[in-house]
């Protein structure tokens, strides 16, 4: 009878175990939220039994805890550690998921068993086996249109931090066209005492200052898609119809402001030469001037001369 309800038991829970074996089929907790590992029983004969339950992850055990006549008289770990536990119903619903407290990020999926193990016996097969995932979600992207390296061609530069796994960055032009992938330089990093993620990724194009720029970041184990950005420099007509008049008005000023620099310059020409002209008539009118008082004055000298010549002869 022992072993007639022992293969009555483990038959029934393998029928209705709900088990997740593939890895396609992994399910996705997001990084520092809780999660909860399915697994349940819909038959009646646990009220009789002694028995324990181990949950691990991969050869690691997470949990154990043994009930005996209905009643949990021991789990490991305690429910003060508050990292894993079961339900508190279990023997009423069947209900043997784990429930834990916060997901930590990992590298690859990790699988899960849960073990029935009946007293006395050894460990058989597992009865629920879970695969999971994690990610955690990206913050929003931001895109930065920098000077141009070179002529006619410029650098965008997308960045987001925080996530898990690695995502896919995705770029646009103008919302529609891609461009080609030896234009696109990607890289991610773990961050600083984390497990989490932060990615870079620079496009180089030939676009105008018109053109609009697109940066996906792309998560697809959340269906998770965040999108910046950059946009172009837009002229309105309106913007177009000013410059155009502010630029006839700054040339018209150039040219009024040229008339006026020849117009000076002209002026102060001839007045140059004005001065000049007057200046040598002035110096010929005291040359003039000048040689008349001398001769004036030499002919008075021989005035004075006669006059004592004539006296003394007297």
């Amino acid at each position: 009878m022992r072993v007639f309800w022992s293969t009555t038991l483990f038959i029934g829970l393998l029928n209705h175990c709900a088990c997740y074996e593939e890895k396609e089929n992994c399910i996705v907790g997001v990084v520092g939220e809780p999660i909860t590992l399915p697994c349940f029983y819909s038959g009646h004969e646990l009220n009789t039994l002694n028995f324990s339950v181990e949950w691990t992850r991969d050869s690691q055990v997470l949990l154990r805890s043994v009930w005996e006549e209905a009643e949990r008289v021991e789990q490991w770990p305690t429910a003060d550690t508050n990292t894993s536990r079961l339900s508190d119903d279990v023997l009423e619903n069947g209900d043997f998921s784990l429930e834990l407290s916060a997901v930590l990020p990992l590298r690859q999926a990790q699988t899960f068993h849960m073990f029935l193990v009946r007293a006395g016996e050894a460990r058989p097969s597992p009865l629920c086996t879970v695969c999971l995932r994690t990610a955690a979600s990206f913050t929003p992207p931001s895109v930065q249109r920098l000077d141009p390296p070179e002529a006619n061609q410029t650098t965008f530069l997308c960045r987001s931090v925080g996530g898990h796994p690695e995502p896919t960055v995705h770029w646009l032009i103008n919302g529609t066209w891609a461009p080609p992938g030896a234009s696109v330089t990607s890289s991610t990093a773990p961050m600083a005492n984390s497990s989490l993620h932060s990615i870079i990724s620079l496009l180089l194009a030939d676009v105008s200052h018109q053109t609009t720029v697109t940066c996906s970041v792309e998560v697809p184990s959340l269906n998770e898609t965040l999108n910046a950005t950059s946009y172009g420099v837009k002229v309105s007509p309106v913007g177009s119809r000013a410059s155009g008049a502010l630029w006839v008005f700054s040339t018209a000023l150039c040219a009024a402001v040229a008339v006026l620099v020849t117009a000076a310059i002209i002026y102060q020409v001839l007045v140059d030469r004005g001065h000049k002209e007057l200046r040598k008539t002035h110096r010929g009118y005291r040359y003039n001037f000048t040689g008349s008082s001398e001769a004036v004055g030499v002919s008075l000298e021989r005035s004075d001369g006669s006059d004592s010549n004539n006296e003394t002869d007297g």
